[in-house]
């Protein structure tokens, strides 16, 4: 009947459409895993950067001293 045959056609538009979906978020989650390890090593470098310029503040003010 005509109700089966668009029960199908939609059910067909509805898996296509949740296959779609299902890449989208995937390629979405890689995305956001590489910016936010690429922001974790920034973050890290800047770290790094500011305790040793802490420490050679503190040190060459101990020597001032």
């Amino acid at each position: 009947s005509r109700i089966a045959q668009a029960e199908a056609k939609l059910e067909q538009r509805y898996s296509q459409m949740d296959a779609r979906l299902d890449q989208l978020e995937t390629r979405l989650d890689d995305r956001l895993d590489t910016h936010l390890a690429e922001l974790k090593a920034e973050l890290l470098k800047w770290m790094f950067l500011f305790w040793v310029g802490t420490i050679g503040t503190v040190i060459g003010l101990q020597t001032l001293v």
